[in-house]
């Protein structure tokens, strides 16, 4: 009986075909990060290499400030990052703001109701003020439609 000892998980991730491509794409990102840690350490806190897709590298920044600062400085580190041989392929740097997971939702449309409409109504019917009157008119039109 041929009985083999424990084996690691990198045994098992080697062994597994399908999973070399994602792990080495893995690998590569983070050697990317580490490299722009090595050309620009202020820059590379501020920001996670998120993909290297058609020849473009794409870095998330926490906040919209912090994109812009990156987008400025996207050229120097596109050149460090070609001096030192990491991304030769690589034409441009593209930097997105990462999505905020608690942005406020969007606020409900408010809707009248009929006894409101008819107000209104009533109330533009009475105006001589032209653009406020069409204005009145639309929005009723529009209340009407939406129902």
């Amino acid at each position: 009986m041929n009985r083999q000892g424990p084996r690691s998980a990198r045994y098992f991730l080697d062994a597994a075909n399908s999973l070399r491509t994602p792990r080495e794409l893995a690998h590569r990102l983070l050697d990317l990060q580490r490299a722009l840690t090595g050309i620009n350490p202020i820059a590379a806190s501020q920001c996670t290499v998120s993909r290297l897709k058609n020849d473009v590298l794409f870095l998330i920044a926490e906040t919209g400030m912090t994109a812009a600062k990156l987008k400025q400085s996207a050229p120097s580190l596109l050149a460090g990052l070609h001096r030192d041989g990491h991304v030769p392929e690589v034409t441009r740097i593209e930097v997105r703001v990462r999505p905020r997971d608690d942005a406020a939702p969007l606020p409900k449309r408010a809707v009248l109701n009929g006894e409101g409409l008819s107000h209104l109504e009533q109330y533009a019917a009475n105006l001589d003020d032209v653009p406020l009157k069409t204005a009145l008119r639309v929005l009723i039109e529009r209340q009407r439609r939406g129902r």
